[in-house]
């Protein structure tokens, strides 16, 4: 099946139980009403190392495993860094019944290699590729003989078969270029059909389970929005380029960063799917439940999203952990440095197992862990996977990593806020005009400069009860050349996005691309208009360009 073939904008019928749901789902109709799990703002208490836990359901718990990809630790905050419980409330209500790790970092910017080193417990290591061959033990060779498995990994193949056909993809390939080639369509195609599924599997009686997940979220393609709607027909960008790894237009840094946060706010909603699983087949109370990522993501000018460097240290390497116990109730923060490696032997510890072999990682319950001072990771996501030996490493003390932390912090919150998911469209010039009727502004000519929109016809056909709204207004700009040209769209007559025209990359013409709330759009055709603006924030002018 070709990345076009069953793209995850589209999801298949016929599948029983949360499958069917989330059909609803990805259309939209359903997350509008979907009852979000009630939150609680923050963990009650703080914690720098929890005590081990009881030994009550040793052995016998069931575990719930999701590591996201591409996950950034700082997207997930507000202002005060704290889990932001308005813009995403489930993630948030299970940080209530747990432990967070507020300081934990991925080993590895590769996600061929970081994955491993959580489910090994064991640093990256050349020579190895994320098949089970590689990686004897694991996470599911510890739990094989005492639970179920229901696991389906993304871009590894570490579940021993049979393992219910997860990763069979990698685990067929016979050579590096078809891992590349399986990993590559699981990000372009089916990512919350199957989530959905794999929650569908979650259930109650018999053995317990091992439910484990890697997902592709809120990774590339940046393509969804809180509703659960998508504004991309299938995976590929409406302008080539505008998802470089390495972005020289500030514009277009900042709105990668922009589609981010919609594409977690969505995968929000998944946990929230879950969770409602889990509690509706008796098993969130007494499950083990463990969220993660493999590494996060870096959204600076001029800067690789991927690659670790000392400048991008706090975006890629930390990232979430939330671990809630069999049975805690309350929430807790601890400030450990935690190493994914180190989630093996927590899960351990926390199931009241002893590891039958040695691993590098500690337990984030223990003391082992509170006295580390340098954080590090390992560098070379060059985007391919390789059997390679040795890769440098990034290395900083922890007063420097928490620096940067801030910094990044800080540069969030001054592009996008924190609190109501609704101010993340809030980004760009002349803010203050978002929602104001154009028929309040002075309005003259483009003169000499047009705009053509792309894809126009898509303006005058839409679909609210469909999945797929053109919230993404894109085109080029004609005329005398000049980047940075601040941009308006006005939807029926207000003012529903603002920007900066850009160049892409290799490129010379003038384009423009703009992200418009899918609530400002109606049913059938809609009047959409693109203004160049100028004059001052508090009185400023519009000249029309082109409407679609």
């Amino acid at each position: 099946m070709t990345p076009d073939q069953g793209d995850d904008s589209k999801l298949t019928s016929g599948t029983a139980g949360v499958v069917a749901a989330v059909i609803v789902l990805a259309a939209a109709v359903l997350l509008f009403g979907l009852g979000l799990v009630s939150p609680r703002a923050e963990p009650r208490g703080e914690e720098p190392g929890d005590a081990a836990p009881t030994s009550a359901a040793s052995g016998v718990a069931p575990v719930v495993m999701v590591v996201f990809d591409e996950f950034p630790l700082t997207s997930l905050l507000d202002g005060r860094s704290r889990i932001d419980a308005r813009r995403y409330p489930n993630i948030a209500s299970l940080a209530g019944d747990s432990t967070w790790f507020a300081n934990a970092t991925g080993v590895h910017d590769r996600t061929t290699k970081a994955v491993p080193a959580i489910l090994t417990g064991g640093l990256p290591r050349g020579g190895k590729l994320p098949v089970a061959r590689d990686h004897r033990r694991s996470l599911f060779t510890l739990l094989r003989r005492s639970h179920e498995m229901n696991v389906s990994e993304e871009a590894t193949a570490l579940c021993p078969a049979p393992c219910g056909g997860s990763g069979r993809e990698v685990a067929r390939a016979r050579s590096l270029r078809e891992i590349e080639l399986a990993i590559i369509r699981n990000i372009h195609r089916g990512r919350p059909e199957r989530f959905a599924e794999w929650v569908g599997r979650i259930r109650a009686g018999g053995r317990p389970q091992l439910s484990f997940k890697h997902v592709f979220l809120p990774h590339t393609p940046f393509k969804y929005l809180p509703s659960g709607r998508n504004y991309l027909e299938n995976w590929r960008e409406r302008l080539p380029g505008l998802s470089e790894h390495r972005i020289h237009s500030p514009w277009l840094a900042g709105q990668a960063n922009q589609r981010q946060l919609l594409n977690l706010a969505f995968t929000d909603r998944l946990i929230g799917l879950l969770i409602r699983r889990l509690r509706r087949v008796g098993l969130y109370d007494r499950s083990l439940i463990v969220l993660t990522a493999d590494h996060g993501a870096s959204f600076q000018r001029g800067q690789d999203r991927r690659i670790i460097t000392r400048r991008t240290f706090s975006d890629i390497a930390s990232i979430p952990l939330i671990v809630k116990r069999p049975h805690q109730q309350r929430g807790r923060v601890s400030r450990s440095y935690v190493r994914t490696p180190d989630i093996l032997p927590t899960i351990a510890q926390g199931l009241g197992l002893k590891l039958p072999w040695r691993v590098q990682g500690r337990s984030a319950y223990g003391r082992g862990v509170r006295g580390r001072r340098r954080v590090f990771m390992f560098r070379g996501a060059e985007a391919t996977v390789t059997r390679a030996g040795r890769e440098p490493r990034v290395r900083l003390s922890v007063r420097a990593f928490e620096r940067s932390q801030r910094r990044a912090l800080r540069r969030q919150r001054r592009l996008f806020g924190s609190g109501d998911v609704n101010r993340i469209y809030r980004f760009g010039p002349y803010q203050r005009q978002l929602g104001r009727a154009v028929a309040e502004l002075p309005v003259g000519s483009g003169g000499p400069v047009s705009a053509s929109i792309k894809d126009a016809g898509l303006l005058r056909s839409v679909n609210l009860r469909g999945g797929f709204v053109p919230a993404q207004v894109v085109g080029r700009v004609n005329g005398p050349r000049r980047l940075g040209r601040p941009v308006a769209v006005a939807v029926n007559g207000r003012i529903a996005a603002v920007g900066h025209t850009f160049a892409l990359p290799g490129g010379r013409r003038e384009h423009f691309s703009m992200l418009v709330p899918d609530w400002m759009l109606r049913q059938g055709s809609n009047d959409v208009r693109v203004y160049s603006v100028s004059g001052s924030r508090a009185r400023p002018r519009l000249a029309l360009l082109g409407a679609g």
